[in-house]
């Protein structure tokens, strides 16, 4: 047993707890302090800061109820004294789970306090994590366990202990010093040497305990095996061989399904791939389209110009003539008409004086004739009558004849004179027309108004055209650099995609125009796929069939000598299990011993100090160790269940179980007894007897005594008072 060390809390610091906020307390080391306040004053709300500050909240309901009421930071700070020279701080952050654990020596030459280590975590009571195992380390050495049920059993007394719970075997072997990690480590080194000799339960050899066997089930194992092999080698040689020809099948196979489906894996890329090549030709071929079609834009536009530049070729003299060339057109169109008018009328003039000449000639003519008729017929003898009259016919139309003649001869002098008026006009036109057509370029003798007319607004129709397309032409883009893309296009992505398709086609012509043929392929990958992860668990049950035979058929011999070295081995280790076995049943038995002596020992303890609460009205408490009712013996040795006392008989019974842990942990470490009003219902007797009890027990103990009840300001106890709250408020949750 070591020596003992006093715990005390010797400052609390609270930024934020429920209705505590920026609170600071610093509770007397010996005995200790009484903390007056009315209801709802915060008193439970420091007992359950102290509490959770060491330990935290497991459940997140009751912790979001502990937040402070105004918001803010939701720190706890602790500063405890440990044997007189060890200082620990716990600092503690809700917030964040957050907690910073320092240690602090005191060198009592020097006076001086020094570091001694520093820890920094987040071990969050709700889970399970190295930074909460560590964390219980700490508090193992400050409080000597590291659970909020050892501590609300010994160092925390609430209000109201209705019924009195009974002490919970773990403490009972905290107490007894059955837990400490020598006696642990002695039984744990036992039941891990056991373990690794066998599975079998360690308190009961007919039940198994570990599922994977140990040295000794190995051992027998390879004991019946050896023997089985005396007998099945022959067998055995014969199973080898059908299990190696299965296995080199079922590889044979394999390796055909793997070649396959590796195959079909380039297949399948190659499949992709087509569809991805297709897409790229169709996406290159429309921008191709697009190329073809703007540079066909620019084609077109430029066979326009070149044709309308070719045609306006020849009528290019035409854009250099005077503005009013079209007028000029006009005028020679008039003279022109001018001089076909007059030429026209010489025309009729002597189209009019030539036909009567030749009517003149022919009346000449037919005088003569029947002239010539008449006389000859006279002469002839012929009738003088009639020839007579013939020939008198003959001189007339003669006599007419010469009239006409100078009848004609007069006339045709008027003609000429016309002719020559008409020609000297027509002479005077065409001048004028010849001189204005040499002005303007033109050939008197071969133009053609009309057609120069036609080419004059041709010409000035094709500038304009040419014009505009002149001006449409920026907006079909850049031929070069449409023409680069189109063939860039064409001789490298479309070429190379499509050569790229051939080669796959080449090699895997079958999938070309099967529509069919992916449904069919994806439903052999899958086939093939089933069938591999079969041939896999065959090969691996092959595999483990070939594992379990022996390399070689064995000699009997040699098999009987490793049974007789299995057998040797065997009782070796059967005889360090047994040794094992008892050693960790004796500790076993010494730890139940040391339980239910300390059990006696508390039970005495706890009598005699019920009996100084009662004054002696109850003596003896016994505690059930299967169901952990607790009894009392009353004056006459009647035993009386705990529930069936009085409400303040049970708290005083509870209260006096609670003193007697602390004293018997104090032969190890005087842990401070923070009571929150568990006086309630004690009368001016009773609240006597505890004062001179607590006295006592202040000697040894820190007292913290938080309490609304006015009659105990009259104590020895420094007295600490809480204001009244400010305002109304919901009822605080119970402590923690």
């Amino acid at each position: 047993m070591t020596d003992r060390l006093d715990l005390r809390l010797v400052r609390l610091r609270v930024d934020g707890f429920g209705r505590l906020r920026d609170f600071s307390f610093q509770p007397a080391s010996d005995p200790g302090t009484i903390v007056l306040a009315p209801n709802e004053a915060g008193k439970s709300t420091l007992a359950s800061a102290i509490v959770r500050g060491l330990f935290g909240f497991r459940d997140k309901e009751r912790e979001a109820a502990r937040s402070p009421w105004g918001g803010g930071s939701f720190q706890v700070h602790q500063e405890w004294v440990l044997g007189g020279r060890t200082r620990c701080v716990i600092a503690r952050d809700f917030a964040t789970q957050s907690v910073v654990v320092e240690w602090h020596q005191l060198d009592e030459t020097t006076g001086q306090i020094s570091i001694e280590g520093r820890w920094e975590g987040q071990p969050n009571p709700r889970g399970r994590s190295v930074d909460r195992e560590r964390y219980e380390a700490e508090l193992r050495r400050l409080l000597g366990f590291a659970t909020p049920e050892v501590f609300l059993q010994t160092a925390y007394v609430g209000p109201g202990g209705l019924a009195v719970r009974p002490i919970e075997t773990e403490l009972l072997r905290l107490l007894s010093g059955s837990e400490r990690a020598d006696f642990r480590a002695a039984m744990e080194t036992l039941e891990a040497g056991y373990y690794r000799l066998t599975q079998a339960d360690i308190t009961d050899p007919s039940r198994v305990a570990k599922q994977k066997p140990r040295q000794l089930e190995t051992l027998a194992t390879d004991r019946r095996d050896t023997l089985r092999r005396q007998t099945d080698s022959q067998s055995e040689q014969v199973a080898r061989d059908r299990l190696e020809t299965a296995l080199a099948a079922n590889r044979s196979r394999l390796a055909e399904v793997d070649v396959e489906r590796e195959a079909r894996v380039v297949v399948e890329k190659s499949i992709r791939r087509l569809r991805e090549l297709q897409q790229e030709e169709e996406r290159f071929q429309r921008r191709r389209e697009e190329l073809e079609q703007a540079i066909g834009r620019i084609t077109d536009w430029e066979s326009s110009v070149r044709e309308k530049t070719k045609e306006l070729q020849p009528l290019v003299g035409y854009l250099r003539q005077e503005a009013d060339f079209a007028t000029q057109l006009g005028e020679l169109r008039r003279l022109a008409k001018e001089r076909d008018r007059a030429l026209e009328e010489l025309g009729v003039v002597r189209g009019g004086a030539e036909p009567r000449g030749r009517q003149l000639k022919f009346l000449g003519a037919a005088g003569g004739a029947i002239l010539v008729v008449g006389v000859v017929g006279i002469l002839a003898g012929g009738s003088v009558g009639l020839f007579g009259a013939v020939a008198v016919g003959g001189l007339l139309v003669l006599s007419a004849f010469g009239w006409s003649v100078r009848y004609q001869r007069a006339k045709a002098q008027g003609v000429e004179a016309s002719q020559r008026s008409i020609k000297t006009r027509a002479a005077r036109f065409e001048a004028r027309r010849r001189a204005m057509a040499e002005a303007a370029s033109l050939d008197p003798d071969a133009i053609d108004i009309d057609v120069e007319r036609r080419r004059y607004d041709r010409a000035q129709q094709l500038k304009s055209e040419l014009d505009g397309m002149q001006q449409a032409r920026d907006a079909l883009g850049d031929y070069q650099a449409l023409e680069r893309e189109r063939r860039e296009i064409g001789e490298k992505k479309l070429d190379v995609l499509r050569l790229e398709r051939r080669q796959i086609l080449e090699e895997y012509p079958f999938l070309d125009g099967d529509e069919e043929f992916e449904h069919r392929f994806a439903a052999r990958q899958q086939q093939l796929e089933v069938e591999q992860n079969q041939l896999v668990e065959q090969e691996l049950e092959h595999r483990r069939k070939l594992a379990d035979l022996p390399l070689a058929p064995d000699d009997p011999r040699e098999l009987e000598a490793r049974v007789q070295e299995l057998n040797e081995a065997t009782e070796r280790l059967a005889i360090e299990r047994d040794a094992h076995r008892l050693a960790y049943t004796t500790l076993a038995a010494c730890r139940d011993e040391f339980v239910t002596i300390m059990t006696e020992r508390l039970e005495g303890r706890i009598g005699e100090l019920f009996g100084e609460l009662t004054d002696g009205r109850y003596r003896g408490v016994m505690r059930d160790p299967r169901s952990c009712e607790v009894t009392v013996e009353g004056v006459e040795k009647v035993e009386v269940p705990a529930a069936s006392l009085s409400r303040g008989a049970r708290d005083q019974l509870y209260f006096a179980m609670r003193v007697a842990v602390v004293e018997v942990m104090a032969a190890d470490r005087a842990l401070p007894l923070i009571l929150d009003d568990p006086f309630l219902h004690f009368d001016d007797r009773r609240l006597a007897r505890v004062e001179r009890m607590l006295e006592r027990v202040g000697a040894t103990h820190q007292i913290i005594l938080l309490t609304h009840d006015a009659r105990l300001s009259d104590w020895s106890f420094p007295c600490t008072r809480l204001p009244a709250p400010a305002a109304p408020s919901d009822e605080e949750l119970s402590a923690d």
